[in-house]
């Protein structure tokens, strides 16, 4: 059976995270482990881990907060050293049904030597979980842009099959030891939003097809709703958006950069005003303020974390 080494990072969701660890750990996989990385946390995180699950994981605590990126990073190493088959990235703040690893290992071997680079479920909102967070993503260099397969649609309406993808949110993923060795480690420049879709395109630059898998159907507590947006989101998603677009881009798109950006922002704005229509023009403006951050970041090239937002 093949090993699979299975790293959770999280920050201040102590509540969220022992239902994820729960969950991990009833899964009917046998060959199994877990690597807990908490970065930093103040809300009693690791005395929990380490109190509720004690020695059936590993617990790895940071003294700060590095992202994203940077915790996975810091519980990739250790379980790369101990030489696992497949490694699964798993978010704080999702819940997997028992047979999530077993399927996706399953998938993974089906077919020996087709070129698979991760697979990952269809992810449903915890508050509505009859609606969809998302079916695997798409990247869309032209719009600077993101989106999810099915995103927000009712599970029942929506179509969803096997298919390639340009990427598998980092919130439940499981790819292989040697072509993550391959691809290389999460890109800290990034530290939140965005890291996972770089993982997936340089993943589809070496050949490999990432996958989404929807015989499994995990659920995730994020927020369906537009109020939800904050000038951290704004701040990463547009720095990191760009960052994308630099890594990414074809000759013919940088050319465009000065047509394709006032679309970009003008997108943008359209979020920020249904975000705010609940929270007022204090909240507007805060998003337009890490916004410009966000420009001014990315053309003096500053990244990974920005502790003043």
């Amino acid at each position: 059976m093949a090993t699979v080494s299975a790293i959770i990072v999280n920050y201040n969701k102590r509540a969220r995270l022992v239902d994820c660890i729960e969950s991990v750990l009833g899964q009917d996989y046998r060959d199994l482990e877990i690597t807990v990385v908490d970065n930093g946390s103040r809300d009693g995180s690791s005395a929990a881990v380490r109190e509720l699950f004690g020695d059936q994981l590993t617990l790895i605590e940071s003294p700060e907060n590095l992202g994203g990126s940077g915790g996975f990073n810091l519980g990739l190493r250790r379980a790369l050293e101990r030489g696992p088959d497949y490694l699964m990235l798993l978010d704080n703040d999702v819940v997997l049904p028992p047979h999530t690893v077993k399927t996706l290992v399953a998938r993974m071997e089906k077919n020996p030597g087709e070129p698979l680079g991760a697979l990952g479920p269809v992810s449903l909102y915890m508050a509505q979980p009859n609606r969809i967070w998302c079916g695997g993503g798409v990247y869309r260099g032209w719009l600077l842009e993101t989106t999810h397969r099915g995103g927000n649609a009712p599970v029942n309406s929506f179509g969803l099959s096997e298919g390639p993808v340009d990427y598998m949110p980092a919130c439940c993923l499981l790819i292989g030891r040697e072509n993550l060795e391959r691809a290389g480690l999460m890109d800290e420049r990034f530290f939140v939003y965005n890291d996972d879709v770089d993982l997936g395109l340089r993943l589809n630059r070496m050949g490999l097809v990432n996958l989404v898998v929807p015989g499994v159907k995990i659920l995730h507590d994020v927020s369906y709703k537009r109020r939800s947006l904050t000038p951290f989101i704004a701040y990463y998603s547009v720095r990191n958006h760009l960052l994308l677009f630099f890594l990414y881009a074809s000759p013919v798109q940088r050319l465009c950069l000065p047509l394709l950006l006032p679309v970009f922002i003008m997108r943008r704005e359209a979020l920020f005003i249904l975000g705010s229509l609940e929270s007022g023009l204090n909240h507007f403006l805060g998003l337009n303020r890490a916004m410009l951050r966000a420009l001014k970041d990315f053309a003096s090239r500053r990244f990974g974390r920005c502790d003043d937002l």
